[in-house]
């Protein structure tokens, strides 16, 4: 298994177990928001299950990567 498969493991793990929000998990694998949530949900993550202060960052980094990309709502 190649070293990003392992990081990508990993860091599944924690979203699945709450110990990191789906944007902090995209942080540490370097990757877009988007294409985490996408990789989370092919791997039965739900990207759904969250408590307010969760979802309110997962927003606020998902506000902030539209913007980038200069996407409006």
């Amino acid at each position: 298994m190649s070293s990003k498969k392992i990081a990508e493991s990993k860091v599944l793990d924690m979203v699945r177990n709450k110990e990191v929000t789906l944007s902090k998990g995209a942080e540490l694998l370097e990757m877009p928001l988007k294409d985490f949530l996408e990789l989370a949900s092919d791997n039965r993550i739900s990207i759904l299950d969250y408590e307010d202060d969760e979802v309110e960052q997962n927003l606020l980094a998902l506000r902030k990567t539209f913007s980038k990309t200069g996407i409006s709502k």
